[in-house]
């Protein structure tokens, strides 16, 4: 796990009953980068455990996607007013959102900052996000900016304003798929390539196996932020108990997540 930093600013949260699944990575260093990153899930979570009377909670990909939006801006109105009293400048969080819908064998990747949606398929790991950072506003490509010095800017993230612009891209979600989330904590210290021989060699039967060996190599690497994943694999669209939850739709899709205490 994550070997430099004294705090956790990461939080993630995965819903498998309503097919939501988000990693956050707080920023803004000691000004409260940790609260924020929390406050983006407990509303995204809140959003769907717990929705108004006048507002049950849709089954649509739309309706879901509609519901997440407004809670991810609710968190950062929060964030920002918040940290307005406190007279605190730069303090938000980074968010990374994947909705499934398993019946239409689709998905949609909502995210703000540099926190990044993946999905492995048939051997290979494709990048589903763009990291919104200088380095990215400048047209560097990604797997180039390691060491550039406006790799750390970042450009968008939750509740550094009242309302935040998430992108949005659809995706596929075919049997076997699997997704990651995971905070710039892992990808930083690893290539995708250097990530992609790592399913390749780990298999996706056993996530919990494959985020331990993921985080296990970042670590080996330096290990210099926190690291957070979470992970998704598609088995099937069949409705049947699993002994995860004893309940069906995407409980039946196998997770694993790990997040680092430092």
């Amino acid at each position: 796990m994550g070997r430099c930093r004294t705090e956790n600013q990461d939080a993630f949260l995965t819903l498998p009953d309503h097919g939501v699944f988000c990693v956050a990575d707080g920023i803004g260093g000691a000004l409260r980068g940790a609260e924020a990153s929390r406050a983006a899930v407990r509303y995204l979570r809140r959003a769907f455990t717990t929705p108004p009377e006048d507002k049950p909670v849709g089954h649509t990909l739309e309706a879901r996607k509609e519901r997440a939006v407004e809670a991810v801006n609710r968190a950062s109105e929060i964030i920002c007013s918040t940290s307005r009293e406190a007279g605190i400048r730069g303090s938000g969080t980074t968010a990374v959102i994947l909705l499934l819908d398993e019946f239409e064998h689709r998905g949609t990747v909502l995210h703000a900052g540099d926190s990044r949606a993946y999905r492995y398929r048939t051997g290979r790991l494709e990048i589903l996000t763009r990291d919104h950072n200088l380095a990215t506003e400048a047209g560097i490509p990604h797997e180039q900016q390691e060491h550039h010095p406006m790799h750390h800017v970042i450009t968008r993230a939750v509740g550094v304003r009242e309302r935040v612009h998430l992108e949005e891209r659809m995706v596929e979600a075919r049997k076997h798929d699997v997704f990651m989330l995971a905070s710039d904590g892992l990808h930083r210290m690893m290539s995708d390539k250097s990530m992609e021989v790592i399913f390749q060699m780990v298999g996706v039967h056993d996530l919990h196996r494959l985020a331990t060996a993921l985080v296990d190599e970042a670590n080996r690497a330096g290990g210099e932020d926190n690291i957070t994943l979470v992970l998704a694999r598609v088995d099937g669209i069949d409705r049947v108990p699993t002994q995860e939850s004893g309940a069906g739709g995407w409980a039946s899709r196998l997770m694993a997540m790990l997040s680092s205490e430092r």
